[in-house]
């Protein structure tokens, strides 16, 4: 009896970066017209139609007979289900895995010890590192799903995050922020430099330039309780640059080194717009 792992879109990996891995997308509509992450929209032709968009992208949460199928199928070949999906906060999905998994069980499809649901609380790249060590515990067969969701559930408040948000044009867009302040932080040259986690998004600071921006991710990270058996993970929206830029200067800086940099895809994307890099990483 194996453990399937589930996760989706919004970890923004692909297969090739996680594999043996099931990804649910969340559909992304953007004037109307409906789009599947991965299938057909890269992060890429994401910020390409949002920068022409007449509306404001919005994305929804995976369907529910989507989640019901997959967890189905994954216990009638006789397997487990761990699944870890974005924050309940920032989408439905969540609610709709643990629903799906209680009318299951209700169907005598599997019992409560086949499946481990897990709200990350989180988004983008700190999600793919909660994700990316869920996988690394499954290939290393060891511990028990039961163990497993232990083990994930305790990083969930572990995992830290500062980005840099060079674009305010999409925070008010999104509502985020208000036409007086986007004016008087675009003519200023500010950035915001923002963190994930606990199911919120929120602004940590404010500075003047994007380099200033970087060494506050970076000051940050070395003023923490860092877990250094962990790896540290970075990510970019269509600025691959700029993310460069991060990763080095996170590198030279703190003598770590970056497992992976992800691309930033639809649902961070909307809000954050092109040109947001950070890092991510695990405390004690």
């Amino acid at each position: 009896m194996a453990i399937q792992l589930v996760i989706d879109s919004v970890a923004d990996l692909t297969h090739e970066e996680i594999h043996d891995t099931i990804i649910l997308p969340l559909p992304v509509i953007i004037d109307g017209k409906e789009y599947i992450p991965f299938e057909n929209l890269t992060p890429r032709q994401f910020y390409e139609l949002q920068a022409q968009a007449k509306e404001f992208p919005k994305t929804s949460q995976v369907p529910y007979p989507v989640i019901e199928s997959t967890f189905r199928k994954i216990i009638e070949d006789g397997n487990k289900v761990c699944a870890i999906f974005i924050g309940s906060k920032h989408s439905g999905t969540y609610n709709s895995a643990c629903l799906a998994r209680d009318n299951l069980i209700e169907e005598g499809v599997g019992t409560i010890e086949d499946y481990a649901i897990i709200d990350s609380k989180n988004v983008t790249f700190p999600l793919a590192a909660l994700c990316l060590e869920a996988r690394r515990l499954i290939d290393e067969g060891k511990m028990s799903l039961a163990e497993i969701e232990e083990r994930v559930n305790y990083l969930v408040p572990r995992i830290h995050m500062r980005a840099v948000i060079n674009d305010l044009t999409y925070l008010k867009k999104g509502g985020r922020i208000s036409g007086v302040t986007h004016a008087f932080a675009s003519l200023l040259g500010f950035k915001v430099v923002v963190k994930t986690g606990n199911n919120e998004i929120a602004p940590t600071n404010k500075v003047r330039g994007t380099k200033k921006g970087l060494m506050i991710v970076v000051d940050t990270f070395k003023n923490e309780d860092v877990d250094f058996s962990l790896p540290f993970y970075a990510g970019h929206s269509n600025d691959p640059e700029l993310g460069k830029e991060m990763v080095s200067l996170f590198e030279k800086e703190t003598g770590q080194k970056v497992a992976l940099t992800v691309d930033i895809g639809p649902v961070v994307g909307a809000h954050a717009g092109p040109g947001c890099t950070g890092v991510c990483w695990f405390v004690k």
